[in-house]
């Protein structure tokens, strides 16, 4: 793993509250870090997305989760 790649997955972890290990293949991180933070199902969608890897399946599932997103936003206006 590149100095690029350890520092990026050093500050999304970070970010998500979740150990490094959570990122390569450490499922047992995901769960610990999931019973104690209430994101648990961001952390969900998180580690599944990472599972996939084909490339027209991961943008069909952004393309559906930002459109699920729009819909929830264009309903609170």
């Amino acid at each position: 793993m590149s100095d690029s790649t350890k520092t990026a997955l050093e500050r999304i972890a970070q970010a998500l509250g979740v150990p490094e290990e959570a990122f390569l293949g450490n499922h047992d991180a995901w769960q610990s870090a999931a019973v104690e933070d209430p994101r648990s199902e961001e952390l969900e969608l998180l580690r599944l997305f990472q599972t996939i890897e084909d490339p027209k399946t991961r943008r069909a599932c952004l393309a559906f989760v930002r459109n699920a997103a729009d819909l929830i936003n264009r309903s609170c206006d």
